[in-house]
C-alpha cells in the first residue's frame, strides 16, 4: 500500500510537471505568435511609409530642380548684368512689359514693376539680386525635407528590421530624424522650432532609457 501511494504521488508530480511544460511551451509559442505578428504589421506600416516618403521625395527634387534651375538662372543674370541690361535695352519691345513683384520701395508689401520701368530707375540689378535671395530660402527648405524624409525612412527601416523597437539602431534613428525635424521648425518659425527641439529632446531621453532598460532584461535574462 505504502509503495501504491508513493508511486502515486510520483505520478501526480510527474503529471503537473509535464501539465507545466506545456504551459509553458503554449505561452512561449503564444508570445512567438504575437511578436510575429506584431512584427508582419510594423514591416507593412514600414513599407507604406516608405513608399509614401519615396512619392514625396520625387515631388521635392522635382520642386528643388526647378527652383535651383532659377536659382542658377538669376546667378547667370547678376554676374553677367551689364550684358543682360544692354540686351533688355535693345529689346524693350519684347522684354518691356514683363513684370517683377519687387519689395524694395517705400510702404507696406511687394509692388508690381516692367522691366522698362526697372531699366529707367536703374532698379533691374536690384531685382534679380532680391530675387536670387528669395530663391536661396526655399531650396534650403527643400533641401532639409529632403534629409528629413531620409531620416524618416531610415527609422522606418530600423523599426522594420529589429525584434524590439526598444535598440540601438531604433534609437540613433530617431535621434537623425528629430535632428532634422527641429531643424525643419526653426527654419519656419525660430520660438516653434526651439519649442519643438526642447520637447523632441525630452522624448529622445525617455526613449533613451527605455533601450537602457530594455538592454538590462535582455542581459538578464
Amino acid at each position: 500500500m505504502y509503495f501504491n501511494k508513493k508511486l502515486s504521488i510520483n505520478d501526480n508530480k510527474l503529471l503537473t510537471n509535464i501539465y507545466y511544460c506545456v504551459i509553458m511551451l503554449l505561452y512561449w509559442r503564444y508570445n512567438s505568435m504575437k511578436k510575429e505578428e506584431t512584427k508582419q504589421k510594423l514591416i507593412k506600416i514600414s513599407e507604406k511609409g516608405c513608399k509614401f516618403i519615396k512619392v514625396f521625395k520625387i515631388l521635392c527634387i522635382v520642386l528643388l530642380v526647378i527652383l535651383a534651375l532659377a536659382l542658377f538662372a538669376n546667378c547667370l543674370k547678376l554676374i553677367f548684368m551689364d550684358s543682360v541690361i544692354e540686351y533688355l535695352n535693345d529689346n524693350l519691345h519684347l522684354w518691356g512689359d514683363k513684370t517683377f513683384n519687387f519689395s524694395k520701395t517705400i510702404g507696406i508689401g511687394r509692388v508690381q514693376i516692367t522691366v522698362k520701368e526697372a531699366l529707367e530707375q536703374n532698379l533691374y540689378d536690384d531685382i534679380i539680386l532680391s530675387e536670387t535671395i528669395s530663391n536661396i530660402s526655399p531650396v534650403a527648405f527643400l533641401i532639409v525635407i529632403l534629409v528629413f524624409l531620409k531620416s524618416v525612412k531610415g527609422l522606418f527601416i530600423s523599426i522594420a528590421n529589429v525584434d524590439s523597437p526598444f535598440s540601438k539602431e531604433v534609437l540613433d534613428s530617431i535621434k537623425k530624424t528629430f535632428i532634422s525635424l527641429s531643424i525643419l521648425v526653426i527654419m519656419i518659425d525660430v520660438l516653434c522650432g526651439i519649442i519643438a527641439g526642447l520637447c523632441l529632446s525630452c522624448f529622445y531621453v525617455l526613449y533613451k532609457y527605455g533601450c537602457e532598460i530594455q538592454e538590462e532584461n535582455d542581459q538578464t535574462v
